[in-house]
């Protein structure tokens, strides 16, 4: 595969995906909190090592579902801070830019005066 040497980005893309992000970390605490919810709802008529086994994988779960969480907004953080620094430095090449073309332009004009 080969690519091409210049790196195209649209920032609102990457900005968008971040929101998309954030709205699977949403559905996913939501989702698992319900079936926590039913897990404790059930765990009512559990006994003995049974209930215990089962309170301890409910801990476990909604541990691993607040990491899951956690990691997901931490994704969509990134996405947005990606596609700010892409807009920052678009910014300060066209600044970098504009500023050469204007000394270049009163330099030519001094230089023909």
């Amino acid at each position: 595969m080969v690519m091409d040497e210049n790196l195209g980005v649209d920032s609102a893309d990457v900005q968008l995906a971040g929101e998309h992000v954030d709205t699977h970390a949403a559905d996913l605490l939501a989702g698992h909190g319900a079936a926590h919810e039913r897990i404790a709802a059930a765990h009512g008529g559990v006994i003995g090592e049974s209930a215990a086994a089962l309170a301890e994988l409910a801990a476990y779960w909604t541990d691993e579902t607040a990491s899951h969480h956690g990691e997901l907004c931490n994704h969509a953080d990134d996405l947005r801070t990606a596609a700010d620094k892409y807009d920052a430095t678009d910014t300060d090449a066209r600044t970098t830019i504009d500023a050469t073309v204007s000394d270049l332009a009163e330099r030519m004009s001094a230089g023909w005066g």
